[in-house]
């Protein structure tokens, strides 16, 4: 089976293991694109760096960069937003 079009956005991934755990599940065909979002240069980084897709913005502000994720995964995130409502409300 090939890969799907499951596009998973991670808000707040400070490391990219989410990305690197999906891709070793039996299911992983399924999920076309990972793609971990943090406002830290250094995490975006630490993504890049194990060979992740990552990108340096606010979790409010994805519609900018014109990703339509079909999943989300956030661990401990929203407190930490300045607009959390707005970012509930683009999902």
């Amino acid at each position: 089976m090939g890969k799907s079009d499951l596009v998973v956005a991670d808000i707040g991934d400070s490391s990219g293991n989410h990305a690197i755990y999906l891709d070793g599940l039996d299911h992983s065909d399924r999920i076309s694109e990972v793609i971990s979002v943090n406002l830290d240069p250094v995490a975006v980084d630490k993504v890049r760096a194990k060979g992740g897709q990552a990108i340096l913005s606010r979790a409010e502000e994805l519609d900018l960069h014109n990703i339509e994720a079909d999943l989300f995964l956030s661990f401990e995130m929203v407190e930490h937003l300045t607009d959390p409502v707005r970012f509930l409300r683009s999902l």
